[in-house]
């Protein structure tokens, strides 16, 4: 095999010295390697006064310069990147297969990945959550690597990718997400013809996940914070308490509980309807609290109850359209994760409870009670298989019922 050394390359202007009709030169790229030159168009032409020899680029005089700069200065980036990349798979580089650069599949093939990335997350629209889930995983790729050229993205990288975050610490599921996540715009990538299929990075590479730990609260355990009380000055407490119940007898994500309005809710002669569109999944949601969590001694739900109350601490504010849009538990996801770990140890509760874990109550209680196609609509839950995720969770939780009973 013939080794070759290093291409060393440089810029040239009006090579031939020869100006055309409108006065302006070619600008290219010299290319040297062990005694021989090739020479490559940037496509850019100007004027000789804006030529500056010393510092071999466009002068700060042209109007354009800073953009035409930066368009040659990328394609000098990538001819050596293509360079550099060939020698890692084949030990060595002749100066004659830079011409494979100028072949237009090839030209995407030296893009960079992380600024396709970088765009993807600028032209699609995303729920914030998950704009800001795609741009950490972005950031995790730019700690590893500064750059990640198309030509490069193979199994290889992929698995050193992962190797680099587990050496950071990060849990089997959260690097799993980060893989799903590159999976998902890599794919985008291969839709715009920047890859092909049958190149996609993760054709061999399955990133592992395990059983999450999905907490949620028994019904005694939700009796217990049930009858909690609080002091006047514990007032926000009782609160806090009382948003995550709403959370536990409805199902609704902590997004819909904390905006949800007035103007939501309808009162029948069945009793309170909520009628929402949900945050997440953008589907309208109408849910009659009157058939759930039944208080048995009272005329009401339990979510009814606390509907009723808040209702009424509002209408003294005003008539019915000034209070239209006010929110009835505005709170935020932090403050109220916070506080439940007090309103937690009050009721004796040992598991770490968040905003989430209502929700989880909710869709783990009512596995038991309805059938799974009404439990998935109650959840909105695009898959059957979401749905069983809590049905598991229920049957768990009967399981290890039945081994606690003294026969």
């Amino acid at each position: 095999m013939n080794y070759f050394s290093k291409i060393r390359y440089s810029l040239l202007f009006n090579r031939k010295g020869r100006l055309n009709l409108t006065g302006e030169a070619l600008i290219q790229i010299k290319a040297y390697q062990d005694g021989r030159n090739r020479y490559f168009s940037t496509g850019i032409t100007i004027r000789p006064e804006f030529w500056d020899k010393r510092n071999r680029k466009i002068s700060p005089k042209h109007p354009n310069h800073f953009v035409y700069n930066q368009r040659i200065n990328q394609q000098l980036h990538d001819m050596e990147a293509f360079e550099i990349q060939m020698i890692n798979q084949h030990g060595t580089f002749p100066l004659d297969r830079l011409d494979e650069y100028v072949n237009a599949s090839t030209s995407l093939q030296i893009s960079s990945f992380l600024a396709f990335f970088d765009r993807h997350l600028e032209q699609h629209e995303m729920k914030p959550g998950a704009w800001k889930m795609y741009a950490q995983t972005l950031n995790k790729w730019r700690e590893f690597r500064k750059e990640v050229y198309f030509l490069e993205l193979n199994y290889k990288l992929v698995k050193d990718f992962d190797r680099y975050l587990r050496d950071q610490g990060l849990s089997l599921n959260t690097i799993k997400k980060h893989h799903d996540r590159t999976t998902t715009v890599v794919n985008y990538a291969i839709r715009e013809d920047y890859l092909s299929t049958d190149n996609h990075p993760y054709k061999r590479f399955k990133a592992k996940g395990e059983e999450p730990d999905r907490p949620f609260l028994t019904e005694e355990e939700l009796t217990a914070i049930e009858q909690l009380t609080f002091s006047q000055e514990e007032a926000f407490l009782k609160r806090v308490r009382d948003i995550f119940l709403f959370a536990c007898y409805t199902g609704l994500r902590f997004g819909d509980v904390s905006k949800l309005r007035v103007a939501d809710v309808t009162e029948t002669a069945q009793g309170y309807v909520l009628n929402l569109t949900a945050q997440k999944t953008n589907k309208r949601l109408e849910l009659p609290l009157n058939f759930l969590f039944r208080n048995c001694d009272q005329g009401n739900s339990k979510p009814e109850a606390i509907i009723g109350r808040y209702l009424k601490e509002i209408t003294i504010l005003g008539n019915s359209e000034q209070t239209a849009h006010l929110p009835l538990f505005k709170i935020s996801n932090q403050y109220l994760n916070r506080s439940l770990k007090t309103v937690a140890e009050r009721a004796g509760i040992r598991k770490k409870i968040t905003a989430h874990v209502g929700r989880r109550t909710f869709a783990t209680i009512m596995a038991r009670k309805v059938k799974a196609p009404i439990l998935q609509r109650l959840l909105q839950h695009s898959r059957p298989d979401m749905t069983n995720i809590y049905i598991h969770l229920s049957n768990k939780d009967i399981e290890s019922e039945l081994q606690a009973i003294e026969w």
